[in-house]
């Protein structure tokens, strides 16, 4: 008789880990306070030159969700940019209260959130969903 264990019963997935990069404290509090409550990890930079430097230190994560304009060398669209060419597997984000979606911007991100923003989670759970789909996972087959 064989028994299968689904993946999920074996090794739960790790919570979702989002790098959120926002320079505005009060609003990065509130989204960081939101997501967490989720359940999920996040990791949080006050610049998109803060962001680039986790990336590149090995921090793994699976959503990255950016301000566009932020200071610093770099802004949110360069991390977008170097996110989506090092880590295509990663799911992001952008909010911005003045860039409007463009079509030579697109390729950079999955959703774009205008602000002043009312809900990130439920655009970001969507976004996790595309994410936990793209995790390998696998199942145990016990033979007795």
């Amino acid at each position: 008789m064989d028994v299968r264990i689904p993946p999920d019963e074996l090794n739960p997935r790790p919570p979702i880990t989002v790098l959120l990069a926002e320079d505005e404290v009060l609003l990065r509090m509130v989204i960081a306070d939101d997501i967490s409550a989720l359940g999920w990890v996040v990791v949080e930079a006050s610049s998109a030159d803060e962001a680039i430097a986790l990336l590149f230190s090995g921090l793994e994560f699976d959503l990255l969700l950016t301000d566009v304009h932020m200071p610093g060398k770099n802004d949110g669209l360069d991390l977008a940019r170097l996110v989506r060419a090092e880590r295509p597997a990663v799911r992001i984000a952008v909010m911005s209260g003045i860039l409007k979606p463009e079509a030579g911007h697109a390729d950079l991100y999955d959703i774009f959130l205008p602000k002043p923003v009312s809900d990130v989670i439920e655009p970001l759970k969507e976004l996790a969903g595309t994410c936990v789909e793209m995790r390998p996972s696998r199942s145990l087959v016990v033979r007795r």
